[in-house]
């Protein structure tokens, strides 16, 4: 996960207010698990520093020399487009760290983009769909997105 900043020292402030120093971690998936694994500070493993292992959806912020560079409140404002088997497409504005967890809530889920803002998901239903902006602002607009909702789509 932090390959980047290999051994350059990372903070990383857990949701708990625990704050551990990360000079390299290895990350991975258990089968059932919706989010990633992270040991921090084993390979290689360095003299003096702990070992710590958490799951990505602990992590509150990452400062690198006192500035940040990832907060979890960046991704509250996420829109997802999910795309079932069956049916149609559905629009999220819920909040969601990882796919796996649509997956989850979503039987027939099959796949899902995300965009950060409505203006984002218009351009691309207007290129993907060769619609309107007019047309797709009316679809919105039958279904109240400033709380989170979720929607069936008829495009």
């Amino acid at each position: 996960m932090f390959n980047f900043f290999q051994d350059k020292e990372l903070t990383v402030i857990l949701n708990n207010g625990d704050e551990l120093k990360v000079w390299n971690s290895a990350a991975g998936y258990d089968e059932l698990d919706d989010f990633a694994h992270i040991s921090s500070n084993v390979s290689p493993s360095m003299e003096g520093r702990t070992i710590d292992y958490f799951y990505t959806n602990e992590i509150k912020r990452i400062l690198f020399n006192r500035n940040q560079i990832y907060s979890s409140d960046e991704k509250l404002r996420q829109i997802n487009l999910i795309y079932p088997r069956k049916g149609k497409m559905i629009l999220t504005t819920k909040t969601y760290y990882h796919w796996r967890q649509l997956q989850s809530e979503f039987d027939d889920y099959m796949a899902s983009l995300t965009f950060e803002t409505m203006d984002e998901l218009i351009e691309f239903l207007k290129d993907e769909y060769k619609l309107t902006r007019e047309e797709i602002t009316a679809e919105l607009a039958k279904h109240q997105l400033q709380n989170p909702v979720t929607v069936e789509l008829n495009l």
